[in-house]
């Protein structure tokens, strides 16, 4: 019986529609940053943030920000890609590697093209330089962190120590971007358009990892017991045709 034809995965298809629709909110969200409809939010959330009563609790995320910041970052990116070439999969490394530096390249672009200044409500706790939208901080760490998370669940780790590790790993990207909000270097508007675009990058990744994976898994399921006919078409594991009467 022959294989039917290949059609694509639905899964990869929903993963693609997902990322263009962060890409479509990150568009909006910069044309409401440009009308000002953020301002009342943002600054409401500063105030909460800044607040007296969360200084003390929240003053561990001075030192917590630098896991998002560009030396950090490009460290790991550096790990990933020695773990994977040791892994004898360099494609994979290569590509996370290069994923990130593509992030920071799209988020520096589109500083460039929205042009907002630094917050100026409270006094910032430390100083940067650049536009504000979007966080690069909540980009990169999205991106860098992600990839990591796409890697783990692509592993061959229990199912209950990758849900750890990515909870983990998803807590630690929105503490990034919280500290970005606290220091005083971004509105909340920024951290939100940089957790956008990060997510629309590692889904991308996630993409183009499935879209690798998906001829090996088949190949194997092709090569496993019962041969080629059998895992295309289950229904052609029959008894032998009975004898003459």
């Amino acid at each position: 019986m022959a294989a039917p034809p290949a059609r694509s995965h639905p899964t990869l298809r929903w993963i693609l529609l997902v990322a263009l629709g962060c890409v479509a909110a990150v568009t909006v969200l910069a044309l409401l940053i440009e009308t000002g409809l953020t301002r009342a939010v943002d600054v409401s959330i500063i105030e909460a943030v800044r607040s007296d009563q969360l200084q003390a609790p929240l003053a561990f995320l001075e030192r917590l920000t630098t896991a998002g910041s560009t030396p950090w970052i490009v460290a790991m990116a550096l790990v990933v890609l020695l773990i994977e070439m040791a892994a004898h999969r360099p494609w994979l490394g290569i590509a996370a590697a290069g994923t990130i530096g593509l992030a920071s390249l799209i988020n520096a672009t589109v500083k460039l093209g929205v042009g907002r200044a630094r917050p100026d409500l409270l006094p910032p706790l430390v100083t940067e330089r650049g536009y504000s939208f979007p966080s690069g901080h909540s980009a990169l760490s999205t991106v860098a962190y992600g990839i990591l998370a796409v890697l783990v669940i692509h592993s061959d780790l229990p199912r209950a120590l990758k849900a750890v590790i990515v909870a983990a790993l998803v807590g630690l990207v929105g503490l990034v971007g919280l500290s970005r909000v606290y220091l005083g270097v971004h509105y909340p508007s920024d951290v939100l358009g940089g957790w956008l675009i990060g997510t629309a990058i590692v889904l991308l990744f996630e993409a183009l990892v499935r879209s690798r994976l998906s001829p090996r898994i088949s190949r194997e399921a092709r090569t496993a017991p019962g041969g080629e006919v059998a895992a295309v078409d289950p229904a052609a594991q029959r008894s032998d045709p009975p004898g003459p009467a």
